[in-house]
């Protein structure tokens, strides 16, 4: 478990996030201008390396998903 997670800022208009209608794991919504988002780290994906680190205990790069901050951290919006 995370002991931080990190709080972005508001997304733009033009971000991918809101300009593709991608939608939050947490509440099935559409990302939309404004919204403040953080990342939901999953694994090490494919990659022979960062699977070995991964099981080693080393630090690796994960493959991550957006969610709105208040869906994962139960602050207010």
């Amino acid at each position: 478990m995370p002991t931080h997670i990190h709080k972005y800022s508001p997304l733009p208009s033009d971000h991918p996030l809101v300009k593709d209608g991608t939608k939050c794991p947490g509440c099935d919504a559409a990302f939309q201008t404004g919204d403040v988002t953080t990342l939901i780290a999953i694994g090490p994906g494919s990659d022979d390396v960062e699977r070995r680190r991964a099981r080693d205990g080393k630090p690796y790069n994960a493959i991550a998903i957006p969610a709105h901050y208040a869906c994962v951290t139960g602050e207010e919006p």
